[in-house]
């Protein structure tokens, strides 16, 4: 059933377009001026199923609002940090928000992260430990002309945190910016019983206090956290956790902000990275129905051009993220988009977002809007403009007439009878309330962290939704021949609302399990509602600090390889590495690199491995590597990550040869990405990558082994000879 409401919207003054661009030329593309849509005539469900069964009204209604966007035509229009970061001038008459100034109203979605919060993109006032509740009032502001909220969390590295202790007032210090800082195992740390749990719970009380300042004013927030979790750029990322560890965090950040801290105007948002190869692929780190209210993803646009096929790829990627909501009962969304200029357009430069100049799809935002609209989504959201040159994703006025050149067609994209931006929204207090649908018995691991170590005798540890009537710990070798059952005990609750259940694990279990890639799995009145890999008695080989891999640490099996070992891949890409007995430098395996590489559907395709190394190599001056090249001519990139910035050198020449040989890398010879510089003590990362010359697919496979750092005479990139000690 659904009730359907007729919502009388403020009228909207048409916009004329902005004349010239940001290079001053006044010649302006001509727009008819359009109405700004007003969400009016939608149909919104009476019974909405939530996370959260104590959801705020405000929460309900905002789902059921954009259940019904979603079903429409229509479209809401987000940019993150749209009220408090600018890439447009400051001439008189401007306000702090681009989209206002070229539209008049700014955007219907508002993106805020939570490194408002602490400091790294507003400033902490000097009378206060944080800037919650300046970001606070932002969202309320941005609420009172229409908006609706949707808070991200680039998530500091707790580990970094940890280290710098707590203030006399006993607080952690959360400021700065380090989510690209993957070492420290966080994602191993951070649930109860992990030593940087008290430090995680600490953040989590910063979002609270946010969430629920603005629940007291009736204003409800997509949360959005943990994002982005299938690539590696992130420590809670694929390199970092197993899939059942990255849904355990997941879980229990929900339940910490619902049930401990009692924030239920929260809808949550999971939002992993596209395209996706299909519906197991998105769904592989899915958290359940029970954790998660609106499925999503993000996806950019890297160096568009006006044949290029993105658009296509972003079209099939709605539609796959469409099946998975249906699957699951959930709204689907784009929650994070926009052009990304990260090639030279000529000058020279290398851009993070739309270009200042020369960019080659002006109406890219119309097309966006063509696809979603069409969809079952009801926004799409573009990243921040945090200046006007090199780090924008939407055009914005330079003066009073003059603004980019994309201006023009934003302005047609806003006119259009589809768009809703906040002056048009509609929503708050005119969605009728709709009921709200209770849970299924759900359940995770506290203790063991998934493709965790249990060498010793251990307790076992889940959190359950409800309270059964049995629980199990089923516990099973790598063959399956020895299966062990536990019956847990009830221990107590977190935050008084989800039960804790234990037993443990014997000295006599651990040898009737052997040495062995096993599992645990927890069962709750005969239904399995978790699984964790287990490696049972198998000690963590200690290595040389000046070797990255040598390959012999994982006794051959290709799950502990990738354990330590993360893929990423473009658009119609992929790779998949793997042990390999007969090419290798030295020992009994070396790393076989499985890729596919195709140029369609994105200017460059590409695909690599990489493995977080926590390095300090002042005492050396070149990275050494054995490789196989397969004499495909591919451009093979072999890169380092230093202080937070990838530093790379290309080797196409080498890869258009078929000879083994060990390649010699002066440090020197790495070029970052950012023009930063090289620095050997503080090594985060390693990778390996391979990206397309020419416009033909690949299919091929190089073997890869024995990768360190050495100090050498100075010599240039080589190849050839034997290790370098």
């Amino acid at each position: 059933m659904v009730m359907t409401a007729m919502l009388a919207g403020m009228s909207a003054a048409n916009v004329q377009p902005v004349y010239g661009n940001a290079a001053g030329n006044d010649k302006s593309i001509t727009v008819s001026p359009g109405t700004p849509a007003v969400a009016e005539g939608i149909n919104f469900p009476d019974q909405v199923q939530l996370a959260d069964t104590k959801a705020s009204a405000a929460a309900a209604e905002l789902y059921a609002y954009l259940k019904g966007v979603g079903e429409s035509s229509y479209v809401l229009y987000g940019h993150q940090n749209d009220t408090h970061h600018k890439g447009g001038g400051t001439y008189e008459g401007s306000t702090a928000s681009d989209t206002k100034d070229l539209t008049g109203s700014i955007s219907g979605v508002v993106g805020i992260d939570t490194l408002s919060l602490t400091g790294a993109e507003l400033s902490i006032p000097a009378d206060k430990k944080d800037s919650v509740d300046e970001a606070a009032a932002l969202s309320i502001q941005a609420a009172s002309e229409g908006a609706i909220i949707t808070l991200s969390a680039h998530m500091p590295n707790f580990a970094l945190v940890a280290e710098k202790g707590k203030d006399s007032d006993g607080n952690y210090d959360y400021s700065g910016y380090s989510p690209g800082v993957t070492t420290g195992d966080v994602m191993d740390k951070i649930l109860p019983g992990g030593e940087l749990n008290d430090v995680y719970n600490g953040f989590l009380d910063l979002i609270a206090r946010y969430g629920l300042t603005l629940d007291a004013k009736g204003i409800p927030v997509l949360f959005r956290p943990l994002h982005e979790n299938n690539g590696s750029w992130f420590w809670w990322g694929a390199g970092y956790c197993d899939e059942e560890a990255y849904k355990n965090v997941y879980r229990y950040t929900v339940e910490y902000l619902r049930d401990v801290k009692g924030v239920h105007n929260f809808l949550y948002v999971y939002s992993p990275n596209g395209p996706f190869d299909g519906l197991e692929d998105y769904e592989s780190r899915y958290p359940g129905d029970n954790y998660v209210d609106v499925v999503a993803f993000d996806m950019y646009h890297d160096n568009p051009k006006v044949q290029d096929n993105w658009m296509e790829s972003f079209r099939n990627t709605v539609k796959l993220v469409e099946e998975v909501a249906a699957k699951h009962g959930k709204i689907p969304t784009v929650s994070e988009t926009g052009m990304r200029v990260t090639t030279s357009l000529g000058d020279g430069k290398n851009y993070g977002g739309i270009a200042p100049s020369g960019n080659q799809r002006l109406n890219w935002f119309s097309e966006i809007e063509e696809i979603v609209s069409a969809s079952q989504m009801p926004y799409f959201m573009v990243w921040a403009n945090f200046d006007g040159t090199d780090n924008f994703f939407a055009p914005y006025k330079v003066d009073a007439v003059h603004g980019h050149e994309m201006a023009d067609g934003f302005i047609r994209f806003y006119n259009s009878s589809r768009t809703i931006f906040a002056n048009g929204t509609n929503f708050y207090g005119k969605v009728p309330l709709p009921s709200v649908s209770n849970k299924n018995l759900s359940g995770y691991f506290l203790t063991p962290v998934s493709s965790g170590r249990m060498n010793k005798p251990a307790r076992l540890r889940a959190s359950l939704s409800a309270k059964p009537e049995k629980v199990i710990f089923r516990l099973r070798d790598e063959d399956g021949l020895t299966e062990i059952e536990l019956e847990a005990k009830r221990e107590g609750y977190l935050g008084g609302l989800n039960y804790i259940y234990n037993a443990k694990v014997s000295k006599e279990n651990l040898e009737s399990l052997g040495k062995s890639i096993g599992t645990i799995e927890l069962v709750a009145d005969g239904k399995s509602l978790s699984t964790a890999a287990v490696l049972y008695n198998i000690e963590e080989t200690q290595r040389d600090p000046m070797s990255v891999d040598q390959f012999e640490s994982y006794l051959g099996k290709t799950n502990l390889l990738l354990k330590e070992w993360s893929v990423n891949a473009g658009t119609g890409c992929s790779v998949s590495p793997g042990l390999s007995r007969e090419y290798k430098a030295e020992g009994e395996y070396g790393m076989a690199f499985h890729y596919h590489i195709a140029s369609s559907g994105t200017e460059e395709g590409w695909a690599g491995v990489t493995k977080p190394v926590e390095a300090e190599w002042s005492s050396a001056n070149a990275l050494q590597l054995w490789i196989r090249p397969d004499g495909k001519g591919q451009k093979l990139v072999i890169q380092l990550t230093s202080n937070v910035e990838d530093f790379e050198v290309f080797l196409p020449e080498f890869a258009a040869t078929g000879d083994a040989k060990y390649v010699t890398i002066p440090f020197a010879a790495l070029k970052g990405k950012n023009g930063g510089v090289f620095d050997p003590s503080k090594i985060s990362r390693f990778g390996i990558w391979c990206n397309t010359i020419g416009k033909s697919d690949t299919d091929s496979v190089m073997y890869i082994d024995d990768i360190h750092a050495v100090q050498t005479d100075g010599v240039k990139v080589s190849f050839g000879g034997s290790r370098l000690e």
